[in-house]
């Protein structure tokens, strides 16, 4: 769908404001969100799709594709976003697609129980290959991950280096002069990043769990 329909609904949504204070209140540049409601740009950026979650409560899945807004009274219930063709890779790097997610609904005490969540924004479930995380995540599980941008030091990621999604545990230079990531797996090397490589890290998420179904 169009980036203008879905910003109108977006606005439907969040009540009467022109187009500085849709900016302002989604803390996306006006000149952007003029392009995006005049069609010149295609699809939203990660970072302006999360500021739209954290700010509307609206899901991915709607702001991806302008349909199924969220109608759930149960302020226990949140969404979730399962991306069945999104793989990330514990040894090589898997490529990241542009699929749509399926919407879950999923209550916050159940997240918290049994992931440790305390807040409840961009919660994404995707697939895990590789055995480089090996023993923390065997290959083929299926991991739930919180968007985010930042992360502390052994915390375990979700990262995008190059349109490559990899599962490491990051280990970062307080002075900001390099980046490890690194395998659980010792039979894998380390990623190691310098200042220009570092360019092209993207934090996406941090790996809160992961699951298997019985087969």
């Amino acid at each position: 769908m169009k980036t203008s329909v879905v910003i109108k609904k977006i606005r439907d949504h969040v009540g009467d404001m022109n187009q500085n204070e849709i900016a302002d209140f989604l803390g996306i540049e006006a000149k952007r969100i003029k392009n995006l409601e005049a069609d010149a740009v295609q699809k939203f950026r990660d970072d302006e799709i999360d500021k739209i979650v954290q700010k509307t409560g609206l899901s991915r899945s709607f702001i991806l594709t302008g349909q199924d807004m969220p109608a759930i009274d149960d302020k226990n219930s949140i969404s979730i976003n399962y991306y069945s063709d999104i793989y990330a890779a514990a040894g090589h790097g898997a490529l990241n697609s542009d699929a749509k997610p399926e919407v879950m609904t999923v209550s916050r005490s159940f997240l918290s129980n049994m992931f440790g969540l305390s807040s409840f924004v961009g919660i994404d479930i995707i697939h895990f290959i590789g055995d480089s995380m090996e023993p923390f995540i065997p290959n083929g599980e299926t991991i739930l991950l919180q968007r985010t941008h930042e992360a502390r030091n052994n915390l375990v990621i979700v990262a995008r280096i190059n349109d490559e999604l990899f599962v490491k545990r990051l280990l970062r230079d307080p002075l900001g002069r390099w980046v490890k990531l690194i395998s659980d797996n010792n039979l894998y090397p380390d990623i190691d990043l310098d200042q220009e490589q570092m360019k092209q890290l993207e934090i996406v998420g941090i790996v809160y769990g992961r699951y298997r179904p019985i087969s």
